[in-house]
Parts: C-alpha cells; structure tokens; sequence
C-alpha cells in the first residue's frame, strides 16, 4: 500500500517491535475499538492522527474494492467477447498466468498482452501458466515488421 512507509506508523513501532502500520491495522479496522481505547492503548496517538490512520485504511480497503470490482469487469467483459464470431478480445493488459484469486487466467486466439516491454498475440488457445517467452508455446510477438508486412492483415 502506497502509505506503509509513512512517517505515522513510526510511533508504533515501540509497541509492537515490528512494523506499526502492519500491528495498529487490525486494531483500527475493528469496529468494536472506540477512538478512546486506541488512545489508552497508544498515548502517543493524538485523535487527528487516529483520524487520519481510519481514514488511510477506508481508501485502502476502497482501493481493493475498485480493484476487484475492475477485475470482475474485465471477466465479465472477456466472457462476453468470447461469444464473438471473429474471437477477437482485444488487449488483455499486462501478463499475469493467476489472477486476484490465484486462478489461472485462460488466454485464447486474439488476445494481446504485454510483457517486459512487449506485445504478444496467442494464436491459439494458451495451455494455462504458460507465457509469451515459453516456447512454442502460442504466443507471437508483434513487430512493426509483422504490423506492416500485412501478416495480421
């Protein structure tokens, strides 16, 4: 998370003898903890920055939430192309082989991904964990040569 390294998670690092950002996280998502007994708990914590420590684990608990839901998204987007007559389905984004769940991710003739700095095509349906650098394995590297000499025309 973008916050971990912060400034504030300092101060409670005394009190847990590890990473204060990873020991007040569970105590502060816990709804049964009143800002008062965070504060006997931790009494070098001023209110503000209690508030301020809530309110960076709601965006982060937000960001997940924005993260899955693009992630269903995506599934619901790549299920619907797949009924297309073409079987075309576009870019995929970055190459991963598992997704948010640890699920392999099926890829199929027509996707594109990147992967360290280029741009694959499967050609056929992808055994699952295997990737563009894999041999034989279905992916194609697309060039300006393969673009321009028409190969995908």
């Amino acid at each position: 998370m973008p916050f971990k390294d912060w400034w504030i998670w300092k101060k409670l690092t005394d009190n847990h003898g590890r990473n204060g950002y990873d020991g007040i996280r569970d105590v502060l998502k816990n709804e049964r903890y009143t800002d008062s007994d965070i504060k006997r708990k931790y009494p070098k914590l001023s209110n503000d920055t209690i508030a301020i420590m809530r309110l960076i684990f709601h965006v982060e608990t937000l960001q997940s939430d924005i993260t899955n839901l693009k992630a269903s998204l995506r599934t619901d987007s790549s299920l619907q192309t797949t009924n297309n007559t073409n079987n075309h389905r576009g870019h995929r984004g970055v190459f991963s082989i598992v997704d948010e769940d640890g699920e392999y991710i099926q890829y199929v003739k027509g996707d594109i991904v990147t992967y360290s700095n280029k741009t694959y095509i499967a050609n056929r349906k992808i055994e699952l964990g295997m990737g563009p650098l894999h041999e034989n394995s279905g992916w194609k590297e697309i060039t300006a040569e393969i673009v321009e000499g028409g190969e995908f025309n």
